[in-house]
């Protein structure tokens, strides 16, 4: 459905290009091309496939996610920011993993992962400050 919900998007002539990744449980939509300025399409990639190291350290969700998009945003040159995050202190469970040499998208499904609880993040773009925001709901 997913699939047939993109071709749709695409015959529609609505901006950008994007497929569908399956991880596990996980379904995402991701970037493929934009139009350049000339209007001509070039390859695009979301900034979540970033690869990065970063480790858990026995910290709360929320201070290794805004570390994460730190990391992502120096090493794809866009900002990534934490638009909305349901990530409380003192509720949340620690995360102890050592992240190495992987893509930013499986460090967020794992954090996400460690929750306990199924969760939906999508990813704005505000093309004016080439900045991302990042919500988890």
């Amino acid at each position: 459905m997913l699939r047939t919900a993109i071709e749709a998007y695409h015959r529609g002539g609505f901006p950008g290009r994007y497929k569908l990744l399956t991880v596990g449980e996980y379904l995402h939509i991701v970037p493929t091309a934009t139009r350049d300025e000339r209007g001509v399409w070039v390859p695009a990639e979301s900034p979540l496939e970033t690869v990065v190291s970063i480790e858990g350290g026995g910290r709360f969700p929320d201070p290794v996610v805004t570390e994460l998009l730190q990391k992502v945003s120096r090493a794809s040159g866009y900002r990534v920011v934490i638009g909305r995050a349901p990530f409380t202190y003192g509720i949340q469970p620690r995360i102890a993993d050592r992240f190495q040499q992987v893509k930013a998208r499986a460090v967020l499904r794992r954090i996400i992962g460690a929750t306990g609880k199924q969760r939906i993040w999508y990813m704005m773009y505000w093309i004016k400050h080439r900045q991302y925001f990042l919500s988890v709901v």
